[in-house]
This record gives C-alpha cells, structure tokens and sequence, in this order.
C-alpha cells in the first residue's frame, strides 16, 4: 500500500497486505501481512528499510545463549596491547536437510567486532545461523517457522530454553541483509556471570560435532516435531501455576504414548456380561417358549448389535511405551507404579476441575514425577534425533543439569549402566557391621580379595588419619600415606557396597589388592 493511500475505516477486518512507514525520525519500516482494524494497524512482520519483496535469498539467526555453549574451550592467548591469538574456536556446523520436499540448507558462523568508548574497548562474539533454501527462495513464513524451529530443537538438546535474539533477512536483488521483527519469546533471564551456565547444559557442543546431519534429518523427518516437540520445548518455559504445569507435561506424555500405541489399534468390548445373563434368563422364561437355538440366535445378534470398539486407555499405552523403551533408561528416571497412579489422578481431577485432594508429601512428589515425565520425553526425543542411549546418558551423568537435579534420579544404577562406580557384594554379617560404623562415607580404606571380595581395613583407615592429623605440606603419593609398594593401593572415587537390595555409598575410597600386601 502506498504511503498516501487511504485506509478505510471499519470495525471488521480489512486486509493491507505490504505498508511502508516512515518514523519520526526519518527510519523506514515495511510491514508485512498487514490487517486494519478501525485506526489500528497489525502486522505480521516488520523489516527495517523499504523491502517490498516476499523472497530472500537467505536468512541470518542469533540465539541467546548458544554462543557461549558454542564457544565452551575458545582460548584468547597472548597479552594486550602486543599480540592476541584465538585458539580452539568450535567446529561449525554445515547440514543440508529437506521439509515438506523442499531443500534447506544450515550452516554456522564465528561473528565479532570491537567497539571502543573512551579508554574502553569492548570485543563481542557471537555465532549466527544462516539458513538458506537450495535453488530457491525463503518466504518470510520460512524465516520464522525455521528460525523458531532450530530454537526448539537447541532447547531439546542442552535442556534450556532458546530465544532468538535477532534475525537479518538478505534480500535477492541487492544483496542487503535487513533486520526482521515478528511475535515471539523473549529471552530467558539468568545471570550472565555465572559461569556455571555451559556445564550445566544438558549436552555439550563437543559431544554433538560430526553427528549434526543426522540431528537434523531425523528432526525434520520426525512425526513429533511439529507438536509433541515443540510443546516440550515450550514448557521449559512454563514459571506459572503447578497445576497447569503438570497437566501440561501429563498431556504431553499422553500424547506421545498415544502415538506410539497407535491409534487405530482398538480392541472389541462385548456388552456387559451381566446384563447379557439377565437377558438370556428373560429369554428362557418367556412364553410360548424359544428354543435353544432361537435363545442363542438372539444373544448373538445382541452382542453383535451392542459391542463397540474402544481404544487402549492411557495406562494400558503408557505401559505399552515403557515396555519398548530401554529397561536401564527406564530404571534409572525411576517412575513407579504408584507415581504414574499419582500422575494421572491429577490429570483427571484437574482436567475435571475437581479437587485434587493432595495427601502429605504429594505436592512434593507431583514436582519430582513432573520432572521425571520431562526427563523421559528428553531421552525419546534424543532417540528420534538420532542420538544414542549413550548420548543421552553422557549428559545425564552431568550433575549439574537442571533435569538430573530435579528428577531425583536412580543415581546407583545411573553409576552401574556408565560404570562411573564400582560395586561390590558383601554377606549380611559384613553389610550389618559396615552400616554400624559411623563417618565411614569419604576417604574409606577396603582390602580386595582375589575373588572380588571386599573388607574394611582398620589397620589402613588409621594409617590415613594419622596422615591427616601430622598436617603434611605438599603433594603425597598414596603410597607415601600408607606405607606401601607401588601398584598395591588405587583410589577409587565412587564406590557401592551392596548386599541385596540394600546399598552403601562411599566417595574417594581406597581399596588395596589385599594378595600383594607383604606377610610382614
């Protein structure tokens, strides 16, 4: 529409399709898929300049927080003022992937400039995504739709929330990249100077190098992305209400099982067997009297007549799921019977709008499950990437990821499938008399037997007080502490002592092969 064309007045409706304006200060704007209502112009879309064409050649993505998770080992060296050196800069990510039988494009780029303020100069680094259509050109759908879909699949994967900053569309004709405005979330808030913020991302960037292409193809390929996906990645967003909050990811796990059962998988429910017996007792006692063939032809006609087809029921397919889904993965998030029970009583009430009736330690309860539910769609939607069971077990094993932290986690079979412990069993006598003695969890000193047996060793736990106590400086060789040959002694971090289901967890323990220690 042209700047000196009138608009109409009405309280409906009125398309405007492409509306050039001019700011206050001279800036120009076009605004894409424009709708007037009364004075009121809305748009879908507003790029800085006079940029009358749909088409761009490509399109330039910045994302809040992946240029520090891409960035994780980039070394500035050297000293100021004479010579700097980057080392270590990310491997970038090249993949071509296809959506809707269109070809596409994605690749990453190392950004920076230096400004300077008085005595002040200040280096920014970023990396951006740049998308482009092969043979063809983006619409402005495009740059929104992929733009927002590349954030939810980075939000999937290090288990944050991906916002994008800012997006630049490239015109054809000129070349010229143009900054491009339309609804969506704002960035998450966090302390920027927490430099805990990379490690604690579900994934690192490094695990992920070389495996890119088949990330995308598989997520682009996915039946669940354009729903199921998209929902997970938005409720990490969620700061409102519980209730809302576990009906959303209760939803969404219902969703998904219902997807993997099949809907169209229904079994065939006859009427109720008592009222088919009430019926053939009428039929028996009617006069004049039907024959047993007749009564039998009727309860038949009536079965056919009156049975229907019903669908499998949410725990029939949630367990159904959990049956094809891997049994470490599914021992270590640790849903029980009695939590998916707890779950879906929720959902029903809540969807219901009845009243929960919450028992002691339930509210509690409801937000660790919640958190469980979230951690098993994570570890599906790393499967449907692509990604490995090992994969996703890497980023599990990270105890600073929000998910492991909330999920309260079967952190010792967690230990025993990453083998990042070691286990050993003991007899009752010996289980009973190791649980008796107190402060025994850190710094704890073992014989190993040539059998894979395991005993205390008083004689060694005092050795290591001692050493305490004397107040050494200086570095110390274990073999120093405790007096013993090289080889005999080894530090193990981890360590579980079991004796059926009952366990004890020890830290920093050291175990001695007990069949090289001298006789003297």
């Amino acid at each position: 529409m042209p700047l000196t064309s009138p608009i109409p007045h009405s309280d409906t409706e009125y398309l405007l399709g492409v509306v050039q304006a001019i700011a206050e200060n001279g800036k120009s704007y076009t605004l894409h898929g424009c709708k007037a209502y009364g004075f009121t112009i809305y748009a879908d879309f507003l790029i800085v300049g006079n940029v009358l064409d749909d088409g761009f050649r490509s399109v330039s993505i910045r994302y809040s927080d992946i240029s520090e998770w891409f960035m994780q080992w980039r070394r500035i060296e050297g000293k100021v003022g004479e010579t700097l050196t980057w080392s270590e800069l990310p491997q970038q990510i090249s993949v071509d992937f296809e959506d809707g039988k269109r070809q596409f494009k994605l690749t990453t780029e190392y950004e920076s400039d230096l400004t300077s303020k008085g005595e002040d100069h200040v280096l920014h680094e970023h990396i951006e995504f740049a998308l482009e259509q092969t043979g063809g050109v983006l619409t402005l759908d495009d740059a929104k739709g992929k733009a927002m879909e590349v954030a939810r699949l980075l939000s999937i994967l290090i288990a944050h929330p991906v916002s994008i900053v800012d997006i630049h569309v490239q015109t054809v004709d000129t070349n010229r990249f143009h900054r491009l405005y339309f609804p969506t979330f704002r960035s998450v808030d966090r302390d920027t100077s927490d430099s805990t913020f990379v490690r604690s991302c579900f994934t690192q960037k490094h695990a992920l190098d070389d495996r890119w292409q088949t990330i995308f193809q598989n997520y682009y390929r996915s039946p669940h992305r354009s729903v199921r996906w998209t929902r997970l990645a938005g409720m990490q967003r969620y700061e409102g209400f519980w209730e809302y909050k576990a009906l959303g990811y209760i939803s969404l796990l219902d969703s998904y099982v219902s997807h993997y059962a099949g809907r169209g998988k229904k079994s065939l429910t006859p009427p109720n067997p008592k009222k088919m017996s009430a019926l053939e007792g009428e039929l028996v006692q009617m006069s004049p009297k039907l024959g047993e063939t007749t009564i039998k032809s009727i309860l038949d006609a009536v079965n056919r007549m009156f049975s229907f087809s019903q669908e499998p029921k949410f725990p029939e397919k949630y367990q159904a799921t959990i049956a094809a889904t891997d049994a470490d993965i599914v021992k270590i998030i640790n849903i029980a019977e009695r939590d998916f029970r707890l779950i879906k009583r929720v959902r029903d009430k809540i969807a219901h709008g009845d009243d929960i009736g919450l028992e002691d330690g339930d509210l509690e309860q409801i937000g660790t499950v919640v958190s469980r539910i979230e951690l098993l769609l994570t570890y599906w939607a790393y499967i449907d990437f692509g990604l490995s069971k090992t994969d996703f077990l890497e980023g599990l094993n990270n105890p600073l990821c929000r998910l492991r932290r909330l999920s309260q986690i079967d952190e010792k079979h967690l230990a025993r499938v990453s083998e990042t412990a070691e286990f050993f069993q003991v007899s009752p006598e010996v289980f009973r008399t190791l649980s008796s003695r107190k402060g025994l969890g850190v710094f704890t000193c073992f014989l190993k037997g040539p059998n894979h047996e395991i005993e205390f060793s008083d004689h060694f736990q005092q050795k290591h007080l001692d050493w305490q106590n004397a107040r050494h400086t200086g570095m110390s060789t274990f073999e120093q502490i405790f007096d013993v040959e090289a080889g005999i002694v080894r530090h193990v971090p981890h360590l579980f002592i079991e004796c059926g289901d009952e366990s004890i967890e020890f830290h920093g323990a050291y175990v001695f092969d007990k069949s090289r220690l001298s006789q003297g």
